[in-house]
């Protein structure tokens, strides 16, 4: 359930630090280095530390399961909810993630087999998507981002505090131990 949390959590801190990018403008005049860099470094720096402080966590042999029973029927609500309010955003979500989410399993035995559950874990995940689309990060961040201030648009938070906790969890389940 700590894994939950402390996902969900880490979504909330990546949509803190896209909503503050222009706040950041300052900070990164101190060091140096352009504003989309300096933001893009502390989204990979939290989704990366986060999961990788939780596969280091002693955890029961069956808790993985627990954990993606949750996590599913999470994954299961915020569609049915997100259905209601754009169907077609809902659709493009279930058909992404459903069929990831059900068949992945921790394969200790098998690192290959983790690492290519993690090579789709990351091609799902929001930057995954953009990079293989051929989309510029940077022009998507601001979009969303001026959608979201001027509109009131719930695309970026979706994608913040929804859709990447629940592929960063995962990427902690995969990498669980089996008890089989």
């Amino acid at each position: 359930m700590i894994v939950l949390i402390v996902s969900y959590f880490a979504g909330l801190l990546i949509f803190f630090v896209i909503t503050n990018h222009f706040s950041y403008n300052q900070l990164s005049k101190i060091f140096g280095i352009p504003e989309f860099i300096f933001t893009l470094s502390l989204i990979t720096s939290i989704s990366i530390l986060i999961p990788a402080t939780l596969i280091q966590m002693q955890k029961p042999l069956s808790d993985w399961i627990v954990l993606k029973s949750f996590t599913l029927a999470f994954t299961a609500m915020i569609i049915s909810c997100l259905s209601v309010l754009n169907f077609s955003l809902a659709v493009f979500t279930s058909l992404i993630v459903i069929i990831p989410f059900s068949l992945f399993r921790p394969t200790p035995k098998y690192k290959l087999l983790q690492y290519l559950q993690l090579l789709v874990l990351t091609m799902i995940s929001p930057p995954g998507i953009l990079i293989l689309s051929g989309t510029n990060i940077e022009e998507f961040l601001r979009w969303a981002l001026m959608e979201y201030e001027l509109f009131g648009s719930y695309l970026l938070p979706f994608i913040c505090c929804l859709y990447w906790p629940g592929i960063l969890v995962y990427s902690v389940i995969i990498f669980s131990p089996d008890n089989s």
